[in-house]
């Protein structure tokens, strides 16, 4: 990405209001190259605009998922290595809210990140919920991890916030089979 497209894109997501989001989302729209250019811009990792234009991503990728399936392999490679919360949780977001065929490499690279961020009691909130998510959808690809992310969820609730313990009694209670954790 050149200076001047990185410039243009800074002009577009100049603050982060949704209906910032939704204009730059409407003028990405089902455009391949747009929608590259602000994944591109997103992974920067450039504190704020990562975030503004991670959000874009979601937006986009929510309407037009095929658009991101070409990049998911190289998404999972580089999720370990995000800086910025803001893109760590705009990615972490998109990953749980989408619905993917994964391949075991891809599988493999979001659970060992997923876990990480999961089990690590300086992360954030945010981060951990969406890696439940993330772990989750994963495990029904692959049930094998179903106990590994169980034993996981049973040794953090303690440890956690309301909200978190909120969440992992649902990921819990979507993972066993009727049982209701509290």
């Amino acid at each position: 990405m050149d200076n001047t497209q990185i410039m243009e894109l800074e002009g577009l997501l100049f603050d982060s209001s949704r209906a910032t989001a939704n204009r730059a989302a409407k003028l990405v729209g089902d455009n391949p190259e747009r929608f590259k250019k602000v994944l591109d811009f997103a992974l920067l990792d450039k504190e704020q605009f990562a975030m503004r234009a991670t959000r874009v991503v979601n937006l986009v990728a929510n309407k037009y998922p095929f658009l991101l399936q070409p990049h998911i392999v190289d998404l999972a490679r580089k999720f370990p290595e995000f800086n910025t919360i803001g893109l760590k949780r705009g990615m972490a977001k998109m990953f749980s809210e989408q619905t993917y065929n994964y391949y075991e490499d891809t599988a493999g690279l979001l659970l060992h990140t997923c876990f990480e961020w999961l089990n690590d009691p300086a992360e954030a909130i945010a981060l951990k919920i969406y890696s439940m998510e993330i772990l989750y959808r994963i495990s029904n690809a692959y049930p094998e991890i179903k106990n590994e992310l169980i034993s996981s969820i049973e040794n953090e609730i303690p440890k956690n916030s309301p909200a978190v313990r909120g969440s992992e009694c649902k990921i819990m209670q979507k993972t066993t089979i009727g049982v209701f954790y509290k």
